[in-house]
């Protein structure tokens, strides 16, 4: 049963659409308001109960002083679609991806390290493994603006270090010129 199969009675009676416009005021990414604008209730009671733990481990630990790490991750909804039907990115587009990545590294920490009291929580938050060498990858090739980096291949490398000769030799004949 999904929410297309609840009345619209039902829904009404829950205040559905605004509870999870409420829960999405939270939300600090657009991509995690989209989430949750589009969470339906479920009819499957265990299945309700295992959410239900889940927020219960995430509030104990709030309550403790250990909130879920948040971080902005806005406009990056584009770039995720174009790289899952495995586009290319521009350079911008993977410094963007890249927040997205440490984010998720970030809350996989989080799980590891409150895997004790949260073990469901843990279980959600679990991620591949190659997920961080990804991170590394991108890091080591693009720098924070999405430029990237001379040492991102030996050609780039020499190209750039080519232009600033002819640059300098430029430079030095119109001084000549002049």
């Amino acid at each position: 049963m999904d929410l297309d199969a609840l009345s619209s009675r039902s829904l009404e009676d829950l205040e559905w659409p605004e509870l999870l416009e409420l829960v999405a005021g939270h939300a600090v990414s657009d991509l995690g308001k989209a989430r949750v604008r589009a969470l339906a209730p479920t009819p499957d009671q265990a299945q309700a109960e295992l959410r239900l733990s889940v927020v219960a481990e995430a509030l104990e630990l709030h309550r403790d002083g250990a909130p879920l790490p948040c971080r902005m991750v806005d406009g990056i909804a584009a770039s995720v679609e174009r790289a899952r039907r495995h586009g290319v990115l521009s350079g911008e587009e993977l410094a963007h991806v890249l927040v997205l990545v440490e984010a998720a590294l970030e809350l996989f920490r989080f799980g590891k390290a409150h895997v004790d009291r949260a073990e469901l929580l843990r279980r959600i938050l679990d991620l591949d493994p190659e997920l961080a060498d990804l991170a590394r990858e991108i890091a080591r090739v693009v720098d924070t603006d999405g430029r990237l980096k001379d040492d991102a291949s030996p050609a780039l490398r020499d190209a750039r270090r080519e232009v600033q000769s002819l640059r300098r030799k430029v430079q030095a004949r119109i001084s000549e010129l002049i």
